[in-house]
C-alpha cells in the first residue's frame, strides 16, 4: 500500500495492482486506488475507490527493449506504476476521475 498526499485536502492510497483478464496480446494491470477528500471543520472524510485498468500489447514492450519471455510482471508493474501515478493525479486535479478508467 502506497500513501500519497498531493493537495491539502486530497490523497491517494494504492493498494496492491492485480493483472487482469487479458483481451490484448500483452499484459493487462488494474491498479486499485482510494481517494481520501477531508472533511470540512468536523465532517466526516469522504472515501471513494477506484481502479486504473492499464494495457499494455507485446508490441510496446518489445518496442521498450524487453524480452517479454523472460521478463516479471512484477518488473511491468514496477516499470508501469510512475506513469499511472501521474496520469491518476493529473486526471483528479482536473476533475476527469471515474471509478474505473482504462488506458491502452
Amino acid at each position: 500500500m502506497i500513501f500519497l498526499k498531493f493537495d491539502k485536502m486530497k490523497h491517494l492510497i494504492f493498494e496492491k495492482p492485480t493483472i487482469a483478464p487479458q483481451l490484448i496480446n500483452g499484459i493487462m494491470i488494474d491498479f486499485p486506488f482510494k481517494i481520501i477528500q477531508d472533511g470540512k471543520n468536523y465532517e466526516r472524510d469522504i472515501q471513494t475507490d477506484h481502479v486504473f485498468r492499464l494495457g499494455l500489447s507485446t508490441f510496446l514492450l518489445i518496442g521498450w527493449g524487453l524480452n517479454i519471455h523472460e521478463i516479471a510482471e512484477s518488473s511491468i508493474v514496477k516499470m508501469a506504476y510512475p506513469f499511472v501515478e501521474s496520469i491518476i493525479i493529473d486526471k483528479t486535479n482536473d476533475g476527469t476521475i471515474k471509478e474505473y478508467d482504462e488506458k491502452y
